[in-house]
């Protein structure tokens, strides 16, 4: 591809982007069992919960018992959650990752205040398996990674982990193993300018607001309607936003003015520490034991 047709491959990379995110200008989430099974085994971590207690699910969203079942049954196969003991479930190492990278909106200490001008690169051989490429995609995209050439990805070099650190992660999250990952520089300034407009920050922008517009709207009705709902309005509307939050490509300031993000992050803050409440109070009552929503994040990003 030449770089004449830079604004055309930048528009295509905008889209691939968008959809790795799952974007529909904010996405409307879709809450099935996998999902919900997946936010309350992360809500509970590190304890285990029983398949009585998952009924909660059921009440909350009308699932049946039957869907549940599969559910379950399809996470414990892909490795998400672990069956322990008999009818007792809880995060395997992978799902465990899930949710460690689901908490990072919350510590800002992933993302450097400088930027030196260099690119963080991963290379992914050609041909593949093509289960094992979309979980090497998906990764990728959780760190905020964009094709930059054939088999190339890239983003800017500005995050806090090291290259092996990031390999590391990236590695949990599904990157094959014969991936290479390494720094670079960008010597064709065509080339560069290409890769500096591959992230859709006005966008990104946009959702931000709209998202933080509806949890001002919803945050002050959490107390005042019944639980059932609060649980359901927390694990919908709360999920999208730690979705973006979470898969924020964390770029820096020289491409992304993040004022927006910060005030979405904040309102956040708050809409999570009164879901948190409610979940408590209702898992509770089903003795789900030790339940410490208060060091957790209430909600996860889609797997």
């Amino acid at each position: 591809m030449r770089l004449a047709h830079s604004f055309f491959w930048s528009w295509q990379i905008t889209a691939m982007f968008l959809n790795s995110l799952s974007m529909d200008f904010p996405a409307k989430r879709v809450v099935n069992p996998r999902n919900a099974i997946l936010d309350l085994m992360g809500v509970c971590h590190p304890n285990v919960v029983s398949f009585k207690q998952i009924g909660l699910l059921a009440t909350v969203f009308a699932f049946s018992e039957n869907n549940i079942r599969v559910a379950l049954t399809r996470l414990v196969s892909q490795g998400w959650i672990e069956n322990s003991q008999r009818g007792q479930y809880g995060l395997s190492e992978k799902g465990q990752a899930r949710l460690n990278f689901s908490e990072r909106w919350q510590a800002n200490e992933l993302r450097l205040n400088k930027w030196n001008g260099s690119w963080l690169g991963c290379h992914l051989p050609k041909g593949g398996q093509r289960t094992v490429r979309k979980h090497s995609l998906n990764a990728l995209a959780w760190y905020g990674f964009q094709e930059g050439l054939d088999q190339l990805w890239v983003r800017p070099n500005n995050l806090t982990l090291t290259a092996s650190e990031l390999r590391h992660e990236l590695e949990r999250l599904g990157l094959e193993i014969d991936a290479q990952i390494f720094t670079l520089q960008a010597e064709s300034h065509d080339l560069e300018a290409v890769w500096l407009a591959s992230w859709p920050t006005e966008q990104l922008n946009h959702i931000y607001a709209a998202l933080t517009d509806r949890l001002s709207k919803k945050l002050p009705d959490l107390t005042t309607i019944p639980p059932k709902l609060s649980l359901k309005d927390t694990c919908i509307l709360g999920g999208e936003v730690i979705h973006y939050l979470a898969k924020d490509p964390q770029l820096p300031d020289e491409i992304h003015d993040r004022k927006q993000y910060d005030v979405l992050k904040k309102t956040m803050m708050q809409f999570d520490a009164c879901g948190r409440k409610i979940w408590r109070q209702e898992l509770n009552k089903l003795g789900v034991a030790g339940v410490n929503l208060i060091e957790e994040p209430l909600l996860q990003i889609n797997a």
